[in-house]
């Protein structure tokens, strides 16, 4: 007559009989960081995402790279929709900032997940602004069609929204 209570924990993101090769070039403050080799779906992702992303380096400055060097070593892509001017988006960011962190600095900084913003900001200055904050990658202000597009692809009708793809099949995970 007593509760027994069972905790499924979801399979690793990489499993360990995956290929790990470590990348010496690559300096961190960490020793090395892992390569797993996953085999990202780069052309679904390419007619998703477009060529190239805003991606942070180590000083926080965007810069535009390959989507498929962007979202190499990743297991799951997060899209989020956000934008400056939206009241529980601007609530919302500093936990989802926060959990990434603590994936990349606490976790691994390969943990497997790499969240992509897709703004609906209304302007390019509002979108700068936000994005300083934030750790991510982005879609570029400058491509609207394109993020209008992944907007009604996944039916996005409210932000915040958060999107979790599988990166080998392309399929919606959450």
């Amino acid at each position: 007559d007593s509760w027994v209570t069972y905790h499924f924990l979801p399979e690793a993101l990489v499993p360990d009989d995956d290929i790990i090769t470590f990348e010496p070039s690559v300096t961190t403050e960490k020793s090395t960081i892992p390569k797993f080799d996953i085999p990202i779906d780069d052309v679904y992702f390419r007619g998703l995402l477009g060529d190239r992303l805003l991606v942070k380096d180590a000083n926080n400055t965007p810069t535009l790279v390959n989507v498929s060097d962007a979202i190499s070593n990743t297991r799951l892509i997060a899209l989020y929709f956000s934008a400056h001017w939206c009241g529980p988006c601007r609530g919302f960011t500093p936990l989802l900032i926060e959990f990434y962190d603590y994936l990349k600095n606490e976790v691994a900084p390969t943990h497997g997940l790499e969240l992509i913003f897709v703004s609906s900001d209304r302007d390019e200055a509002q979108f700068q602004q936000y994005y300083q904050k934030m750790p991510f990658a982005a879609i570029p202000f400058s491509d609207r069609p394109l993020a209008q597009r992944i907007k009604s692809q996944f039916a996005v009708q409210g932000i915040p929204s958060l999107v979790v793809i599988d990166s080998l099949s392309g399929r919606i995970v959450v």
